[in-house]
């Protein structure tokens, strides 16, 4: 057995190594620990999507999603909003920023985990 340190969090390996997932596909999307970055702006994105009070893993696209399956608000507010404004922010950063080659893999990833989320509210990206 050995422990991998992936963003913040030790995962214990088995014996069998496997190809790291992306941060926010299959079972990681819903996670309670937020990816990291080195770009301070994206970085900031980041802290608003993944608030550290929060118990509803996966960020502010988990609460989109949660608020989808319960059809109440978290916290009652709805996050749809939330959601629309960081997906506005991602996308001028992947188009504008000269962000790191795995910076721009995260804003990616996080990009395309709001579209979800949102496209399962019913809001088209």
């Amino acid at each position: 057995m050995r422990s991998i340190r992936r963003h913040g969090a030790i995962r214990i390996e088995s014996h069998v190594m496997e190809e790291e997932t992306s941060a926010t596909e299959g079972p990681d999307r819903d996670r309670l620990e937020p990816p990291t970055a080195e770009d301070p702006r994206l970085q900031r994105v980041i802290r608003e999507l993944y608030r550290t009070h929060t118990r509803i893993p996966g960020g502010t696209a988990g609460a989109v999603r949660q608020e989808v399956r319960t059809g109440e608000r978290i916290g009652g507010k709805s996050h749809i909003r939330k959601a629309i404004e960081r997906r506005r922010q991602l996308q001028h950063l992947l188009r504008r920023t000269d962000l790191s080659d795995q910076d721009r893999v995260t804003a990616q990833q996080l990009l395309d985990d709001l579209r979800d989320a949102l496209r399962e509210a019913g809001f088209d990206a």
